[in-house]
């Protein structure tokens, strides 16, 4: 483990080597010491001075295990210091989770996603790689000191105000491979006809938090059923979640403008972001219900099953 020596209001850079070096430092300094990854969004925050600078930085940029992203047998590994540029250009994610690399793109500039990590994205709380990990069901692999564990994204979000939740060390997000991308070369879902998107709106499209970011992923059936639904919301101040009472609308009904008209309601009442200064809570709501209509509409007019 290296330490460095700084004068400019951080007394010491600690490198670890391996997640337990670097938790045993997090314990050892409490609040005096953050751990940090490509600390674009940390230098942000102190420059507004949102953040007061820490005593001690855990620099987590020589854990092996945390570096990279790699296809195994079943599923995608993503290290959780993997940049956002690496997210983007991987050929794996822009194959099997193509919202991942597209949340990637919309995020600050290409200098800054040289640097920014997924890991501080999923750190933020509000990161705009949330929504994508939430509707490919990804699995976050936590270090708690002891051994690493997996926890579902959507169970973190849910237990983000425990507060256990902050002292563990990210290590790796797992995507599990989509039904049709298996290593056994499966056909089961290639009979279907897939709706994806990620929309990102904001004021400036890269360079500020998002208005809303709304992500979907569905398969409809040979006559225009949704066999399979995934709807996710977040933007702003307000975490990512799923939409489960417009899922339970869409599933296992057949794509009609009645269908959407019935949704939208649905979309109002049940997507909960905070306002702000600049977008009102109630904005934020129509843009995310304008969203999903309109790319369902798209797909209703390009629909290729008979009425």
């Amino acid at each position: 483990m290296t330490v460095l020596q700084h004068d400019d209001g951080v007394s010491s850079v600690w490198r670890p080597l391996d997640a337990a070096e670097a938790w045993q430092l997090k314990r050892a300094y409490g609040d005096d010491a953050v751990y940090t990854a490509g600390s674009t969004l940390l230098r942000t925050q102190w420059e507004a001075g949102t953040a007061r600078i820490p005593r001690h930085m855990v620099d987590l940029s020589r854990i092996a295990s945390f570096q990279g992203i790699r296809r195994q047998q079943h599923e995608v590994i993503v290290g959780s210091m993997a940049t956002l540029a690496e997210l983007r250009r991987n050929p794996d994610i822009h194959a099997m989770f193509p919202l991942l690399t597209e949340a990637a793109r919309n995020i600050a500039a290409p200098s800054i996603r040289n640097l920014a990590t997924i890991g501080g994205n999923i750190g933020s709380l509000i990161g705009d790689t949330i929504p994508a990990l939430v509707i490919y069901e990804a699995e976050l692999i936590w270090f708690d000191g002891q051994q690493p564990a997996a926890q579902p994204i959507l169970d973190w979000l849910e237990s983000l105000d425990s507060p256990s939740s902050s002292e563990r060390l990210l290590m790796q997000i797992r995507l599990p491979f989509p039904i049709s991308d298996s290593p056994d070369g499966s056909t089961e879902a290639s009979e279907y006809r897939p709706i994806a998107f990620y929309q990102k709106v904001g004021r400036r499209e890269v360079f500020t938090p998002s208005v809303v970011t709304v992500a979907m992923q569905a398969l409809l059936d040979e006559t225009g059923r949704f066999t399979e639904v995934r709807l996710a919301a977040a933007g702003g101040q307000t975490r990512a979640a799923r939409l489960e009472r417009a899922e339970s609308v869409l599933l296992d009904r057949e794509l009609t403008p009645d269908l959407l008209a019935e949704l939208y309601p649905v979309i109002l009442d049940e997507y909960s972001p905070k306002g702000d200064p600049f977008a009102s809570a109630d904005y934020r709501k129509s843009t995310a219900a304008n969203i999903i209509a309109a790319e369902l509409w798209t797909a209703w007019n390009q629909r290729t099953w008979k009425e």
